[in-house]
């Protein structure tokens, strides 16, 4: 199919581009990995695209005291080739490698990967284990919001209308801490992620679990009640997990309940 008819925009300069994004109906476009195919297929129908390529400032990766700012249109490839990021979040740097198709990573970005909400997406669920911070902004002014309460609803988000994620604050580990990342995939070529699992331990803390796969975003689990297999009705409730064309919700919970023993069990230094 085509795309409906709509105004096409590539502002240079991010007030220009939140005041585009401030117009009813319309939409930002980041890596397009999301949009596009959903242009085509007219489930999404905007007044105005506003392109935001041109966007340089929304780039890059700092290596700050505490923490690394990764901007909002830092590509997939950039996150996974950053020393910052290789070095010191080595568990955002796993799960980057983990996206699966070389045409995601050179176009896709981080700020369109938690914005788009996708269930399972590796980025989102290794943001939330590591506790991190989106920092959005608007034409009436910017807000932070953690990771972990970013989506929200049935595969919604906190963004307002006209609201752009600017940046990704992602505080460092403490020397000595392990993790662990794992999925489960559709089968063909994009490779996309049914359940997505991030693990983290801080020295003599108690590790953070999360599990992406659901409508409602990433779920931190109680790491210290490890999933029970009879009981995956109750998993999946918690999870939101839903029933797919070939996966039931059962089976996910079933995946999740693997993944999450696979994660604890295999944390890498």
């Amino acid at each position: 199919m085509k795309p409906p008819p709509f105004r096409y925009r590539r502002p240079t300069e991010l007030d220009e581009a939140l005041a585009l994004l401030a117009e009813p109906g319309a939409v930002a476009l980041a890596g397009g990995q999301d949009v596009v195919p959903q242009l085509n297929s007219r489930r999404l129908r905007p007044s105005t695209v506003v392109d935001l390529a041109e966007l340089v400032p929304l780039r890059g990766i700092t290596d700050e005291a505490g923490t690394v700012r990764i901007g909002a249109l830092t590509r997939h490839r950039d996150v996974l080739g950053s020393p910052p990021v290789r070095d010191r979040l080595g568990l955002l740097h796993q799960a980057a490698g983990h996206i699966g198709h070389g045409a995601i990573r050179n176009r896709g970005t981080l700020g369109g990967s938690c914005a788009s909400a996708l269930p399972g997406a590796e980025l989102p669920t290794a943001l939330v284990a590591l506790g991190a911070t989106l920092h959005l902004v608007s034409t009436g002014g910017r807000r932070s919001v953690p990771a972990a309460g970013f989506h929200g609803g049935d595969g919604g988000t906190v963004l307002r209308q006209g609201e752009l994620i600017e940046a990704v604050t992602v505080p460092v580990p403490p020397p000595g801490s392990v993790w662990s990342f794992a999925e489960h995939t559709r089968r063909g070529a994009f490779k996309f992620p049914l359940v997505s699992v991030a693990a983290l331990r801080a020295p003599g803390g108690v590790a953070r679990v999360v599990v992406g796969g659901g409508r409602g975003g990433p779920v931190i689990l109680d790491p210290e009640h490890r999933p029970n297999p009879d009981e995956l009705d109750e998993l999946a409730d918690r999870l939101a997990f839903a029933d797919q064309p070939q996966t039931g919700r059962r089976h996910l919970a079933r995946i999740a309940c693997a993944l999450i023993e696979q994660a604890l069990t295999t944390e890498a230094p």
